[in-house]
């Protein structure tokens, strides 16, 4: 039940923290947006590592450092995108959804753990319920031109999402005495490598993208002050506590709520009031997949 609290706080936690994401990648572009998020909270999260830490350098590190370059590198790279083209509500909506699916996927292919026929049904209603949020009514709303690379986008993050917690769960398989802080800096400094890298390769092209402009800088540096804080140095913590005690599907069925959590956020900032598709589906979508991971302990 401990464990799941810290679920429950890394979703409330994520909740502002994606929103706030979202904003800050619609100013400063996505891949500059998140590398400035990951390189930012690695300060923090170096100083307080070693201070909660009797081990900081501990043994299966290699598994955290992966598991952050699939998730907080790779996959959050296809969730920026997926937010500057359909914004965070519908980006969330298909990513959490996923998650839990593609996570169940993993485990099955890697671990054997086969999913039975209620799972596979339920799963089957997340994906007609996502469908059915995805109306044409939504679409309108899109920018053209940006409605399909927003979907693959999604999926994309999911699927790094979906790796990154499998394999984040295989860390604490080898190492179970590992803690919340340090597995969450080397998370974090994994991610923030690969976004380095980009930046790099960006600079050797010459693909800079515009600076930002001296009128949007004090709000940028709002938005992304609560992305930081409340993602990667409080939220990641939170979400290792969880993962280092429960199956990364189940962590993900709380995590599912975020299309949810967030409307009031989008709905009162930005106006972006839902249609009644929108909730319907996200309402069933979430449901489902909560149901399709705590079936087995029902």
């Amino acid at each position: 039940m401990r464990a799941m609290l810290f679920a429950v706080f890394a979703l409330l936690l994520w909740t502002v923290a994606g929103f706030s994401s979202a904003q800050s990648a619609r100013i400063a572009g996505s891949l500059r947006a998140n590398r400035w998020r990951l390189l930012l909270a690695c300060g923090p999260l170096l100083v307080l590592g070693p201070l909660l830490s009797a081990q900081p350098l501990l043994p299966g590190i290699g598994w955290f450092v992966l598991g952050g370059i699939l998730h907080l590198g790779l996959g959050d790279i296809g969730l920026f995108a997926a937010y500057r083209r359909l914004g965070p509500r519908l980006g969330l909506l298909i990513c959490a959804c996923l998650i839990p699916i593609l996570a169940g996927i993993i485990e099955w292919l890697w671990l054997g753990v086969r999913p039975t026929g209620t799972e596979i049904i339920l799963a089957l209603v997340v994906l007609a319920a996502v469908v059915f949020a995805l109306a044409p009514v939504e679409r309108l709303r899109i920018e053209r031109g940006q409605w399909w690379p927003g979907i693959a986008a999604a999926v994309c993050a999911a699927t790094g999402q979906a790796m990154g917690a499998v394999v984040t769960r295989k860390g604490f398989a080898v190492n179970a005495d590992a803690g919340a802080m340090e597995t969450a800096f080397w998370r974090v400094g994994g991610g923030a490598l690969v976004l380095v890298i980009i930046a790099a390769f960006a600079y050797f092209w010459r693909q800079q993208p515009a600076p930002v402009p001296r009128e949007q800088r004090l709000r940028l540096g709002k938005w992304l002050l609560l992305s930081v804080t409340l993602g990667p140095v409080i939220g990641i913590p939170c979400y290792q506590m969880a993962l280092s005690q429960v199956p990364a599907a189940l962590v993900h069925a709380v995590l599912a709520a975020l299309p949810l959590t967030i409307i009031p956020l989008a709905w009162w900032i930005e106006g972006d009031q839902p249609s009644w598709r929108a909730l319907l589906g996200g309402v069933v979508a979430v449901c489902a997949t909560a149901a399709m991971i705590l079936s087995p302990l029902l």
